[in-house]
């Protein structure tokens, strides 16, 4: 699947990645790659969130923005939102999500 292909929520929650952490909305546009569907690519996305709250600095710290608590603060903040909103898209059906431009 190609990103072009998610819905406009959807597509908010990329966005949401690049405030999140920069390297991370690349990341998961290389994910809806490997993704057949907008709701597979939902759930990895969720199963990164969870992974990284984990560890935050872990992640951070690979890209050289783990130098402070307040970035690792800002990071799980956002991709706590992130998380709650990848949630909430996924409680909606998919007939029910805006496709096109």
């Amino acid at each position: 699947m190609d990103t072009d292909e998610l819905s406009q929520e959807a597509y908010e929650i990329l966005c949401l990645a690049r405030v999140v952490c920069d390297p991370l909305c690349p990341e998961l546009g290389v994910m809806a790659g490997q993704c057949r569907d907008e709701n597979e690519w939902l759930e990895s996305v969720l199963i990164l969130c969870q992974e990284l709250l984990i560890e935050p600095g872990e992640y951070l710290d690979e890209w050289g923005f783990a130098d402070s608590d307040e970035n690792i603060e800002h990071f799980t903040s956002h991709l706590q939102k992130m998380l709650g909103l990848t949630k909430a898209l996924q409680a909606i059906g998919i007939d029910k999500r805006t496709f096109g431009k």
